[in-house]
């Protein structure tokens, strides 16, 4: 009689593992905001050095203090953008 109840039993099959695409998709948010916060750093760097500030400092303050308001902040705050320095040396024939 057990073989025969065993014969009959169905065994259930595991679903399919999608756990690879629950892991993409819940590093997916963030990694999209790491990048974020490093290219806010780069732009940061390279606005504040257009402008004739100190590069560096302002970048990791973009960066470091509470991230998304600090880009807010240094839009806001920013000087004008400094004209190109112009020599007149460097248009004069020789």
């Amino acid at each position: 009689m057990l073989t025969r109840t065993a014969q009959h039993r169905t065994e259930l099959q595991p679903a399919p593992s999608f756990s690879h695409m629950d892991t993409l998709v819940q590093s997916l948010p963030m990694v999209l905001g790491l990048l974020a916060w490093v290219y806010s750093g780069v732009w940061a760097y390279v606005d504040a050095r257009n402008r004739g500030k100190p590069p560096l400092f302002v970048a990791l303050l973009v960066m470091f203090v509470a991230w998304p308001l600090g880009i807010v902040i240094w839009i806001v705050l920013r000087p004008e953008k400094r004209p190109p320095s112009f020599n007149l040396d460097d248009y004069r024939v020789q």
